[in-house]
């Protein structure tokens, strides 16, 4: 007797799983669920989010004098173009090829500090664009525009 109680249980069990596998399954299927995503995409973002990471114009200066303090590490280049330079040190290499200190370029809103911006993209581009392009961490984090 006890194991028909058993494997009755377990029956059941088996029937209240099916029963609410194919539930689901109509529900998702059914007109109440797409009506949920209906509706058009939108063709265009109407606010742009604000830039949560502070940033500072001095930096911009201290770029401009070829001083780079990125990853708490501050590398000198003595005129040379930063990209460059081998620095043994992995974050700042890694912060310097993802391009985050841009913003600080963009906070100093001078237009030396525009120039200097786009001439460290320019040495970028003609030296490592082929090595680097392809690194998805550094895609992600880098400014598309």
């Amino acid at each position: 007797m006890a194991l028909v109680a058993g494997s009755t249980t377990r029956l059941w069990t088996l029937v209240a799983r099916e029963f609410w596998r194919k539930t689901r399954r109509r529900l998702r299927a059914g007109p109440i669920y797409r009506w949920r995503y209906s509706g058009r995409t939108p063709e265009r973002v109407l606010i742009a989010p604000p830039d949560l990471r502070l940033a500072d114009p001095q930096i911009a200066l201290e770029i401009y004098y070829g001083r780079y303090p990125l990853s708490g590490h501050l590398v000198e280049t003595g005129g040379k173009s930063p990209f460059q330079i081998n620095v043994p040190n992995r974050g700042w290499q890694k912060t310097l090829h993802g391009f985050r200190w841009l913003r600080h370029m963009r906070a100093a809103g001078t237009e030396l500090a525009a120039a200097n911006a786009r001439a460290l993209v320019s040495d970028w581009i003609a030296m490592h664009a082929t090595r680097y392009r392809a690194s998805p961490g550094n895609r992600a984090r880098r400014p598309s525009g």
